[in-house]
């Protein structure tokens, strides 16, 4: 049984797909039309969220979920995915495995894919998703030196701290673009933008490593949470959906630590299905320690479980507190204003950009204005639309209600989406984010989907 409710999430996340492969974040009108009708699209569905779990057209969802998988590894395989390719060899290697993607993804076109025995059907998904996370894991070997800052200061950070300094006392960064960049504060890159937990990846290796592992986790996660009652091929499709999605490869190619939070994430939702409170906590706060931005997720914490002490909460803290506290203290209290700069007033003082995938880039286009910095807060409006949805129409125990983490879910990918399209800059790796959490959304839906079903006969 499909519900309304699924069938809205899966238009959505077409859409949303769309969007995402045609801009790779970047200022493409289209795809900013079309993200501000997926944002109108999760709020509607929030509204609507207990009327639109009444059973749809089985058929059609399931057609039209299979349509994107083909549609994504198709247009994934024509492109060569990494923008800085030193390995021709290997680049070419994963483009033949790019269309080795293609004939496996047609092979589970539902009536071939039920004519296969049932282990068969097992294999082939088997590969196919080794081939993706295959064709993910060369990406550091084909492209090993991104002309991208956040690697490069990423690695001279790792190397400021295993020379005994502070990276947040770091007085000048490289700046591999024009000396006369508008993309940093006075052009200058005097700061280490990101918490301290970013400098794990780069003191063990290429910093590139741990987003793949986190994005790998992510499909993982998906499919693993799939598996609870949907069949085999559709709970593959979803995690396929993570794994292989447009662009994923040019954010793990440039070392975004985006894909760290669908690590952070998969966790929350891996302990929340399985009903233990502490390890969900602790992984929000592994993704406020991946993050400062993350800080919206703190009254969703509350929103998820109202009925808990206050000491209980402060499990989400642990991470944050036991990463960032060494770096507070470090050189007290120089230490602490420097990172203080950093991790904030540097952002606050980064410049507008107008190639960005924003309103504010559509605006300024159009009036040579762009808009306030504040308007980004636009997407705090999502905090009421939860409070609704959450504490009004869904009951506050048991503890771990499903439909709870459901409206979570929609609830933080709407009050990331409205503040992306109003922020000042917004590019591929935040929509990435986006995408994982409205995939997540979606499999948890259809697993309710199944077990409302059973409950109903």
């Amino acid at each position: 049984m499909f519900s309304r409710r699924s069938l809205w999430l899966l238009s959505l996340l077409t859409l949303s797909m769309t969007a995402f492969g045609r801009s790779r974040g970047f200022y493409n009108p289209l795809s900013l039309l079309l993200y501000v009708l997926v944002a109108a699209g999760v709020c509607f569905v929030l509204l609507r969220f207990r009327s639109l779990d009444r059973p749809a057209n089985g058929q059609i969802p399931v057609w039209l979920l299979y349509g994107a998988v083909l549609v994504n590894v198709v247009v994934q395989s024509q492109k060569p995915g990494v923008v800085y390719p030193n390995n021709m060899d290997l680049l070419a290697a994963a483009r033949v495995m790019g269309y080795a993607l293609v004939v496996l993804v047609v092979l589970q076109c539902p009536p071939l894919f039920n004519r296969v025995p049932r282990r068969g059907r097992g294999m082939i998904c088997a590969l196919c998703a080794a081939t993706a996370a295959a064709i993910l894991l060369m990406i550091p070997l084909i492209s090993p030196d991104p002309a991208i800052d956040v690697v490069t200061v990423q690695k001279e950070a790792a190397a400021s701290l295993r020379a005994g300094g502070n990276p947040y006392q770091k007085a000048e960064y490289t700046n591999i673009y024009d000396p006369k960049t508008p993309w940093y504060p006075d052009g200058r890159m005097s700061s280490y933008p990101y918490p301290p937990l970013t400098m794990l990846a780069p003191l063990i290796g290429d910093p590139r490593w741990v987003p793949t592992f986190g994005h790998l986790v992510g499909a993982l996660t998906v499919f693993l949470i799939g598996r609870k009652r949907l069949p085999l091929l559709e709970s593959f499709w979803l995690s396929f959906l993570v794994l292989y999605p447009p662009s994923a490869r040019f954010v793990l190619e440039q070392g975004w630590t985006d894909p760290n939070l669908v690590l952070g994430l998969s966790l929350v939702a891996l302990g929340y299905r399985s009903g233990r409170l502490v390890p969900s906590l602790l992984a929000f706060g592994l993704m406020l320690a991946f993050k400062q931005s993350m800080v919206i997720l703190v009254p969703l914490v509350w929103m998820l479980w109202p009925t808990l002490k206050l000491r209980t909460y402060l499990w989400a803290a642990v991470i944050p507190v036991v990463t960032y506290l060494p770096f507070v203290l470090w050189a007290w209290p120089e230490g602490a204003k420097a990172m203080y700069a950093d991790l904030v007033t540097f952002h606050a003082r980064t410049p507008f950009r107008p190639e960005a995938l924003t309103l504010s880039a559509l605006c300024f286009r159009m009036t040579g204005r762009a808009f306030p910095s504040a308007m980004s807060a636009v997407g705090l409006a999502g905090f009421g639309l939860g409070f609704l949805v959450l504490i009004r129409r869904i009951p506050p125990m048991p503890l771990f209600r499903q439909d709870r983490f459901l409206a979570f879910l929609l609830t933080f990918g709407f009050v990331f989406l409205s503040t992306l399209l109003f922020s000042k800059h917004a590019f591929t790796n935040y929509f990435y984010l986006f995408h994982f959490v409205l995939v997540l959304a979606l499999a948890w839906s259809r697993v309710e989907d199944v077990r409302e079903a059973a409950e109903s006969r």
